[in-house]
């Protein structure tokens, strides 16, 4: 809430604002939808990232109104949301909702991808415009181990403020974790390119690897 409260301040200062964070980052992306209601801008996202977010507000709305979308307002700009289409493979906003969105701000997800580039650029060169990058800042380090040089090159010819709250752990941190909890059935690695490799690291655990699309259930151990 801490980093919500952080983005609600920043885009009541700067009214065209640009956030590059993971599209697998569930929590983030609809504290971003929540901190543009607040600051009163309209929220943007493409396609792929819309289909997400209804995904999750469809199954988890009825936990918590943190996960409620109202992708039907059009009464007023605060949240008012826009999903963009591509033209000639890069993102646009049509005549109308440039001139909505110029008059009253907006907060729009993006990727590292350079149909982004086209708006991104032109937005850049506004003074009331600012691009956030809200991922792990290793990414853009050259001397990380998760440099990511697609990323670092999309992003550098722009002015970035990093605001991220990091869910990263170094191994000996993820050891003490597992040690301490040290659980009877098993761990599952998520959010990891590399699942199998928990079990080299720490062969003194034991790991469910699961496949993309591949359920498991909890009660099967019990």
């Amino acid at each position: 809430m801490e980093l919500q409260s952080q983005f609600v301040k920043e885009f009541e200062k700067n009214k065209y604002n640009f956030v590059l964070t993971s599209s697998t980052n569930i929590d983030r992306i609809f504290g971003l939808y929540h901190a543009t209601k607040k600051s009163k801008r309209s929220f943007v996202c493409d396609k792929y990232q819309a289909e997400i977010l209804k995904i999750v507000s469809k199954n988890h709305k009825h936990h918590s109104s943190f996960y409620d979308v109202d992708y039907e307002q059009v009464a007023n700009p605060a949240a008012r949301f826009f999903d963009l289409n591509r033209r000639n493979n890069v993102y646009y906003f049509n005549e109308g909702l440039e001139s909505y969105l110029n008059r009253h701000g907006f907060c729009m997800l993006i990727r590292s991808n350079q149909a982004f580039k086209p708006l991104l650029d032109k937005y850049s060169k506004l003074d009331k415009t600012k691009l956030y990058f809200s991922m792990w800042s290793g990414y853009l380090h050259s001397e990380s181990s998760g440099y990511n040089s697609d990323m670092a090159n999309f992003l550098r010819p722009y002015d970035l403020t990093h605001l991220h709250t990091s869910g990263h752990a170094d191994i000996d941190t993820l050891k003490s974790v597992f040690d301490t909890i040290n659980p009877k059935v098993g761990i599952i690695p998520i959010h990891t390119e590399a699942p199998e490799m928990f079990e080299k690291i720490f062969p003194e655990h034991n790991f469910i690897v699961l496949q993309d699309g591949e359920s498991y259930n909890t009660n099967s151990n019990n």
